[in-house]
C-alpha cells in the first residue's frame, strides 16, 4: 500500500516536470512577485521563478493538472 502511494507521488511530480517541458535555463528578469533574479525558462514557454515558483507571464503561482509548482518540494 504504501509502495502505492509512493509510486503515484513519482508519476505526478514526473508528469509535472513532462508538462512544463525542459527547463531552458535562467534569464535575465527579476521575479514580478518576490524581486529575485531566478527566473527559468521551460520548452513550454513558462517563465517561473525558481523560488515562489510565480509564473511572469500569467502573474499566477504556476500549476497544472499534477499540482503546484511551488508544492513538489
Amino acid at each position: 500500500m504504501m509502495n502505492d502511494w509512493l509510486k503515484e507521488e513519482e508519476d505526478k511530480i514526473t508528469n509535472f516536470w513532462k508538462t512544463l517541458g525542459k527547463n531552458l535555463g535562467y534569464i535575465n528578469k527579476k521575479c514580478i512577485n518576490c524581486g529575485r533574479y531566478r527566473v527559468e525558462k521551460y520548452s513550454s514557454g513558462n517563465e517561473i521563478c525558481e523560488k515562489c515558483g510565480f509564473e511572469q507571464k500569467t502573474k499566477k503561482y504556476y500549476e497544472n493538472e499534477y499540482g503546484r509548482f511551488d508544492n513538489l518540494y
